[in-house]
């Protein structure tokens, strides 16, 4: 029964109009963060790089991850450098120059030399994420699978009971 996924907002913490835009994006977000069987991130020093996250799930996971502590280095355009900072992006760094990819590197330190983790896709194929990094364990997810119904968008995302327990 899908009853059972209703939740209550919190008194003093979001309006009602606020808590109807948390959406997909944001729990799927949250899912592939936090979820035990995912990313299963507690507390900061824990490293999380992201690569083609779509736009509503890209925002959340910048606040989320501030949210929880983190430090947060992104890419953008400039036109929307003060948006991820707003939503608290640490530092911002523009995907068309030159130099991104050192500008990065330098910000997340040690960030990139663990040669070992997970790549959370959503909406992803496997074998995209495969080719990214083929020492990597490949977890798709999407939060419409803890629903009660098999998804199919590219591909079949199959009912998780594990998701919705």
């Amino acid at each position: 029964m899908l009853a059972d996924l209703v939740w209550v907002v919190p008194e003093g913490t979001l309006s009602h109009e606020e808590a109807t835009t948390l959406g997909c994006g944001f729990w799927t977000a949250v899912q592939a963060l936090f979820h035990p069987t995912r990313l299963g991130l507690t507390e900061p020093p824990a490293k999380v790089k992201g690569k083609k996250w779509l736009q509503s799930d890209y925002l959340q996971l910048i606040r989320l991850l501030a949210a929880a502590g983190y430090k947060v280095a992104t890419v953008s355009s400039p036109c929307n450098f003060e948006l991820a900072k707003s939503l608290g992006a640490t530092v911002v760094f523009d995907y068309n120059s030159p130099g991104v990819l050192d500008q990065i590197l330098t910000a997340g330190s040690s960030a990139h030399s663990t040669p070992k983790g997970k790549v959370i896709t959503i909406l992803g194929s496997k074998d995209e994420a495969v080719a990214y990094n083929p020492n990597v364990m490949i977890q798709p997810t999407l939060i419409y699978c803890s629903l009660g119904r098999e998804f199919s968008f590219r591909e079949v995302f199959p009912v998780s009971k594990e998701d919705r327990d």
